[in-house]
């Protein structure tokens, strides 16, 4: 099994479920992560086409707060929305043939308090192309 690990840009949590953004706002921070790890991707030449992946995202928060790993579930949308391949409309780095259970399972964690907060993003190949 091939291991990556992509150390987001953003401490803090940029998309949330608990977030009330305008649809403006919102969009640019999908395309944002979508473009931070598909050019991750792309530095790090992952494979293109495997078989199935499992796509972890751990967030270490910058104190001890009460949270859900649920609410991370926007990010990681945008996340493996980025890695799955994309359309002709929207970007995406070929990772998988798509984000359906078939080719991707995901899973939020929080894990323990770090200052200044960080975001990983793990992905292991569960086959290679």
């Amino acid at each position: 099994m091939t291991e990556y690990t992509i150390i987001l840009p953003w401490g803090e949590r940029i998309l949330h479920a608990n977030q009330r953004l305008h649809w403006a706002e919102h969009n640019r921070r999908v395309q944002a992560v979508r473009k931070s790890v598909y050019v991750s991707a792309l530095l790090g030449k992952y494979p293109k086409g495997v078989p199935h992946a499992t796509i972890t995202l751990t967030w270490h928060p910058p104190r001890a707060y009460r949270t859900d790993a649920e609410n991370l579930a926007p990010l990681l949308k945008a996340c493996v929305d980025g890695l799955a391949l994309g359309t002709g409309k929207t970007l995406g780095y070929g990772l998988t043939a798509d984000d359906t259970p078939r080719y991707v399972t995901t899973r939020c964690v929080i894990g323990d308090p770090i200052p200044q907060g960080k975001l990983l993003l793990h992905i292991a190949l569960d086959g290679d192309a």
